[in-house]
């Protein structure tokens, strides 16, 4: 049945304002005139095929997305969905290595979908809340909204106030697929979503692994906020959309808890009050009298224990003890007014000229990991496949064909057959 005009328009508006684009921005790229555009979002305007196509191109969705209302879609074809990806995404579509590796990666997440289903699984699984939050208007909104949001997911994950040693792994376990393709150095990664292929988080292997973690946590922010659409795209220089700067907000706090930080910093002997409090803290009282009936009681801070700045020593062991990149790091601690203006651009470019890199050597610190041989939703295929086969929900020839996919080798899939008490000779368990 084809969309009412009212409700492509209001689809059409909310997608725009998602990006933080004006009308007068989207006008100009779709090369109409802004009132030409707004009665396109009022439903007054036909909306030709041409327009969805190009408007998908400026807002980096799926046409159909912007023809759905709330934007679902029931088509999971891998094919079909990589070649919309690469009509609105031009640089993807120049990329025969980057497309091939996006269809293997949605056809596995297909795959360990449909195993779930014949295991039972997908009722029990912690699956990520959908948060149905208003599109931001702006940037303070989409921050607080990202911020809010993580803190909510790390209570419900019962992560603590500590470091996520390994987020694919921690993201997997509610119901989120990660892995790392080969993508063009403009693309950081790609977010997709259908009943079919499950969330799925595909980030560029080529960045490094603090990274890689930070766009895994960038891509949950968007399975919880923006599961409506069907896939999008995440640039490496896209800061202006709103949808982008929450994802953002969301994965730095989402690594990073406030209280977390603090502690860490409270180990290292600096003082956590310095920035935010002033160096004089008006403490309240019920005991109060005649001269001070409010009960209050000043305490002058000057030249107490832990007033010197936070060192790129310092910083080094924080982005080491949370698994993030110093950058990342030293902008967080300026938030929340551990640094100041001038202590930030000197840990810049402590990470600019090297100096905290050789820093980190010097120390011996933990890294937060060399990335695994296989990503963390391909391991988990693998061990429901050996599962299927123990309860007779698949037989050898699917085993075979799923490892097959994952790129395990002949001696590789006996020593797991092996593992299972299995043989090639029956499908079940060894007595």
């Amino acid at each position: 049945m084809p969309i009412k005009a009212q409700i492509l328009g209001k689809q059409l508006k909310q997608v725009r304002m998602s990006r933080g684009k004006s009308q007068e921005e989207v006008a100009k790229e779709l090369k109409v005139s802004r009132s030409t555009l707004a009665q396109m979002e009022l439903g007054n305007r036909m909306v030709r095929a041409e327009d969805i196509e190009r408007l998908a191109r400026i807002y980096e969705c799926s046409p159909s997305s912007l023809m759905t209302p709330g934007g679902a879609d029931d088509d999971s074809n891998p094919e079909r969905i990589c070649n919309e990806i690469a009509v609105t995404a031009p640089i993807i579509k120049s990329n025969e290595k980057t497309l091939l590796e996006l269809r293997n990666a949605l056809t596995l997440s297909i795959t360990l979908t449909e195993l779930e289903e014949k295991l039972g699984l997908r009722i029990c699984s912690l699956n990520p809340p959908d948060y149905d939050a208003r599109q931001p208007t702006s940037q303070w909104e989409a921050i607080h909204q990202g911020q809010v949001a993580a803190e909510h997911e790390r209570l419900r994950l019962n992560l603590g106030d500590g470091p996520i040693r390994d987020v694919p792994e921690t993201l997997a376990i509610s119901g989120v697929r990660t892995t790392a393709i080969s993508m063009p150095k403009e693309i950081a990664s790609v977010f997709l979503m259908s009943e079919e292929s499950g969330a799925l988080v595909v980030v560029n292997k080529k960045l490094s692994h603090e990274r890689r973690r930070f766009l895994c946590a960038h891509g949950f922010a968007h399975c919880i906020f923006d599961r409506r659409q069907k896939w999008v795209v995440c640039r490496s220089d896209d800061s202006g959309s709103l949808t982008e700067l929450r994802a953002n907000a969301f994965a730095g706090r989402f690594l990073i808890p406030e209280t977390g930080l603090r502690r860490y910093l409270q180990s290292l002997g600096k003082d956590t009050m310095s920035q935010s409090s002033g160096s004089t803290l008006t403490i309240f009282s019920e005991s109060g009298d005649d001269k001070n009936a409010a009960g209050q009681t000043q305490v002058d801070g000057r030249g107490r224990r832990g007033m010197n700045p936070v060192s790129v020593c310092d910083l080094a062991q924080i982005s080491s003890y949370f698994g993030v990149d110093i950058s990342l790091a030293a902008h967080i601690m300026a938030n929340l007014r551990y640094l100041d203006a001038r202590e930030l651009e000197r840990m810049k470019s402590s990470s600019t000229d090297g100096a905290s890199g050789r820093t980190i050597e010097a120390l011996a610190l933990y890294s937060a990991g060399t990335a695994h041989q296989r990503d963390a939703f391909q391991t988990r295929l693998l061990a429901l496949a050996l599962e299927g086969l123990v309860r007779e929900e698949i037989n050898m020839e699917d085993f075979d064909n799923i490892t097959s996919m994952v790129g395990v080798k002949k001696s590789e899939r006996e020593i797991l057959l092996n593992s299972y008490g299995l043989s090639r000779k029956r499908d079940n368990p060894a007595s």
